[in-house]
């Protein structure tokens, strides 16, 4: 169920912009789980979990939260009632990410902002922004093919989007951006009010 458990209701962000935002929970580090459920807690003196890494230790960069741009009856009706592909979705971008960011130069930043677009078609296009420091563009660039090229999920009626809020292994995030700058910059060029995605897709991912 994409039932969320913070839901903050179609408003301005700043005025340029229209949007709706739903969050849901995911565990340190680990696989994402749908809104309203918790992962049960691994047993004491059990064997570690295996990652990418090996031995489960605190991945290179540790995702949040995860945060969707539309609301319940939209997701419903573009990705229909069943939550596990876009689940499964999200587990490989997060894996995909913690084994990019294994291998690439130390950031400065301490956090990222991954926002992903999902387009009818099995399209879809990652936008990469360094938190609370910097990384270079061209690292950047690399990490949003990276992801880019993860297989996505099937959508119909229209886009979906929705971020990824991760830090680096030892750092915190005090707040994250609410979108990416490039959608920051098309909204100020923009002459009315942008939904996300759909007008936000004309603007910044036109077909």
């Amino acid at each position: 169920m994409l039932a969320p458990k913070r839901i903050a209701l179609i408003r301005l962000i700043p005025a340029f912009l229209v949007t709706c935002v739903v969050w849901l929970p995911v565990g340190c580090g680990g696989p994402t789980t749908p809104a309203g459920t918790q992962r049960p807690p691994r047993v004491s003196g059990s064997a570690p979990e295996e990652t990418a890494h090996g031995k489960r230790g605190q991945p290179a960069l540790e995702v949040e939260s995860v945060q969707l741009h539309q609301p319940d009856p939209i997701l419903r009706e573009r990705l229909g009632n069943d939550v596990q592909p876009l689940t499964d979705y999200i587990k490989l971008l997060e894996t995909a990410a913690d084994e990019y960011w294994a291998k690439a130069p130390q950031p400065m930043a301490s956090g990222l902002l991954i926002t992903v677009g999902v387009k009818p078609g099995q399209k879809s296009r990652v936008w990469c922004d360094a938190v609370d420091g910097e990384v270079e563009a061209e690292v950047l660039a690399r990490c949003e093919r990276e992801l880019g090229s993860v297989p996505t999920i099937a959508v119909k009626r229209g886009p979906v989007a929705f971020a990824l809020h991760a830090q680096f292994k030892g750092k915190t995030v005090a707040k994250y951006p609410f979108i990416p700058k490039a959608w920051e910059e098309a909204a100020k060029r923009a002459k009315g009010p942008l939904s996300i995605p759909d007008d936000m897709f004309r603007e910044v991912w036109p077909d």
